[in-house]
């Protein structure tokens, strides 16, 4: 379903990727073997992104379900109470080293359990 505006509901997009696939097995330009991961990103409206690294959230403590699916495994969330016109570059680069020292963890973990 195209729209002129973003959804900002990872749940609709989902529900809506899921339609055009249904459509398009019903209408015969899709075979149900052609279904897999990368063929449902195609139909989602931000189809093609790579995977999200930091989900950043300011003025309040939650997802709200955007973008579920385009977040990677280990993405590291950031919440702010600091609301958007009030968010400086300042408190950006604060969360990109918060972002980085995470990642840096993770690598770590990482490389221990492969040892």
């Amino acid at each position: 379903m195209p729209s002129e505006f973003t959804v900002n509901a990872g749940r609709l997009e989902i529900l809506n990727g899921v339609n055009d696939v249904v459509t398009g097995i019903i209408k015969r330009e899709l075979k149900l073997e052609q279904l897999d991961e990368s063929r449902m990103e195609k139909s989602f409206q931000f189809g093609g992104l790579t995977k999200i690294d930091l989900v950043l959230r300011t003025g309040e403590t939650r997802l709200s379900d955007f973008l579920l699916w385009q977040v990677r495994e280990g993405a590291v969330m950031s919440f702010t109470e600091e609301l958007w016109p009030e968010f400086t570059c300042w408190g950006f680069l604060r969360i990109l080293f918060y972002c980085q020292q995470s990642h840096l963890k993770v690598d770590n973990v990482s490389r221990k359990s492969d040892a």
